[in-house]
């Protein structure tokens, strides 16, 4: 809404009419960011902060640039850079960028998870826990954002499978393309700056939201799901193993208490996590030198795992391997506010070795409550997050083998979504396992390691499979980037379809060197290496078949370079003076 003009009304002349006013001399046209249904020629403004923005402009200008960074990073989730271009209008911005969008939003102490957070929770739950600075900044999204209240939850618009693999030859932008993939269901939003998508994955490395993980020939189940393994130090003196988790149960767990848990109260949240941080403090001061922490005269902890301590007693000779104390049963004494070992034998919600060992529980569990008074902690409400795994070179290893029960539990409509009845598994070890709905899978094929055709076809019918092939200068894919001797690469390629090996072309990740683009160094040391592979290192075949017809049909090659007689083949170039 433009505001053309601006004066004093000196007289009202009532004759319905006319108004004498006294206008301000060297007005400048400028809009206002509201509106209100001003529509008639005559209308009067009653909202006090509409004429104050009317006559005091300048007070509002810096608010209403504050909010609309902060609507940009909190509801439309664009990153610092993005704000910089399109929010501030910066046409050219320093080296990195975003440096005055990051201190704004810095200001009101709000850090990168809360990027988006409006477009997936609602702002009147956001604003029923806000304090502080964030507070303040709610406030001034309320103040200029009238539409920000409707307490509306936005429906994620995540544009990818739950499973995806990203197959094609060698330098097609695979894992390039796995980096944005993973980074925006991460973010649940497009990101458009390659920079930012490094800078998400990145922290989803570091705060185990996203697992990166390659395969290869003697990958197995127990490295991907679960399995034994020895114990290294045993008080017993007896070979004995334990339960580890591998790369994908973990993630799997992980994704299944965060979507468990941002359906829970506040209040039920906070009196978990505080029942797990005493568990933490009893953990760092329980163990001995000896590594040993006694439960009482004859018990003992004596190893701390996963999901629960394992303990003996000085003279068992039943269990070489001791017992487990699981994690969850003592949750659940915590849960019930259980104040005895008879209402611990009370309870139907325990293991039965909890039940039977009743006294050794509950002593662990007096023990762990004498920290609680000692922990300070707020608890918020929990946000649902996206996790995902990227299984590099995912055709390499056994996947029959490596999947298992995976090979069911990923489908879409096997996942854990928070309901019962829902497919579920029983592990070796005797765990129920379910993969939730909030867990992506990315995994990338090289074409030219092994044909798509060899892959276990349970599996290729769970999977979308997105083919990724060369590109040339001139294709939108590739968003103004140049693919140097693009011709070449593009003339080279036919020849290799005509061969009938079109998984075998030459990515143009290769031609798209960040340094001084060395045609020859790139040739000798990545391109024929590449081609004798897949030609069985018929010399004659490469040199005479491909290459030379290729480079004669360039505009550039057979005049400049010329192949040397030496082993391994290869071009040089031609000294033209």
């Amino acid at each position: 809404m433009a505001i053309k003009a601006r004066g004093v009304v000196s007289e009202n002349l009532n004759d319905g009419k006319q108004l004498k006013v006294e206008w301000e001399d060297g007005f400048s046209k400028f809009e206002v960011d509201f509106s209100g249904g001003y529509w008639n020629t005559i209308v009067e403004v009653k909202n006090e902060q509409h004429v104050r923005e009317i006559w005091y402009p300048e007070e509002f200008e810096e608010s209403q640039l504050h909010a609309k960074v902060l609507y940009a990073f909190l509801k439309e989730s664009l990153s610092y850079r993005e704000i910089e271009s399109k929010v501030l209008e910066e046409e050219k911005l320093n080296n990195g960028g975003g440096f005055k969008a990051m201190n704004i939003i810095r200001d009101y102490d709000i850090k990168k998870d809360k990027k988006g957070v409006l477009a997936r929770s609602s702002f009147d739950e956001e604003y029923k826990h806000a304090e502080g600075k964030y507070l303040d900044a709610l406030n001034l999204l309320k103040a200029n954002y009238s539409k920000i209240e409707d307490g509306m939850v936005k429906e994620e618009n995540i544009p990818y499978n739950l499973n995806t693999i990203l197959y094609g030859p060698p330098g097609t932008g695979k894992t390039y393309n796995t980096i944005k993939m993973a980074a925006e269901i991460v973010a649940k939003n497009e990101v458009e700056d390659y920079e930012d998508a490094k800078d998400l994955f990145k922290e989803g490395l570091a705060s185990g939201q996203i697992r990166f993980v390659t395969f290869h020939q003697n990958y197995s189940y127990e490295d991907f799901i679960q399995g034994l393994r020895p114990l290294t130090e045993n008080n017993s003196g007896q070979l004995s193993f334990r339960k580890v988790n591998g790369v994908f149960k973990k993630i799997a767990d992980d994704s299944k208490r965060n979507l468990e848990d941002s359906r829970k109260k506040v209040e039920d949240i906070k009196n978990e996590e505080l029942f797990k941080l005493a568990r933490k403090k009893y953990i760092d001061s329980c163990l001995d030198d000896e590594g040993i922490c006694w439960i009482n005269d004859t018990a003992y902890i004596y190893e701390i795992e996963e999901d629960a301590f394992r303990y003996t007693g000085k003279n068992w000779t039943g269990n070489p391997n001791g017992l487990r104390m699981k994690f969850s049963d003592l949750e659940e004494f915590y849960k019930n506010k259980v104040n005895s070992r008879k209402e611990v034998k009370g309870l139907d919600s325990i293991s039965g070795l909890a039940n039977q060992h009743a006294t050794y529980y509950f002593k662990v569990y007096e023990e762990i409550l004498k920290y609680l008074p000692s922990i300070d902690y707020e608890q918020t409400k929990v946000e649902k997050k996206n996790y995902v795994i990227v299984i590099d070179e995912i055709n390499r290893a056994n996947i029959s083998r490596v999947f298992g029960e995976l090979i069911t539990l990923i489908e879409e409509d096997k996942r854990y979504d928070g309901n019962e009845g829902i497919v579920k598994c029983i592990l070796p070890s005797g765990v129920e396992f379910t993969v939730p709905s909030n867990l992506y899978i990315i995994g990338t094929m090289n074409t030219a390691d092994k044909s798509i055709a060899l892959l276990d076809i349970a599996l290729r019918r769970r999977f979308e499979f997105v083919g990724m092939y060369p590109l040339y200068n001139g294709d939108e894919k590739l968003k103004g980037a140049e693919v140097y001797e693009s011709e070449f690469l593009k003339k080279l390629n036919d020849k290799i379809i005509e061969q009938d090996k079109p998984d075998f072309q030459i990515g143009h990740s290769y031609f798209m060197s960040k340094d001084d683009f060395n045609f020859e160094k790139l040739m000798n040391n990545k391109v024929i290496p590449l081609l004798m592979e897949y030609f069985m290192n018929d010399e004659d075949f490469v040199k005479n078949q491909m290459l030379k017809k290729v480079l004669e049909n360039t505009s550039f090659g057979a005049k400049q370079f010329e192949f040397t007689d030496s082993w391994p083949l290869k071009i040089e170039q031609i000294n033209l003076n």
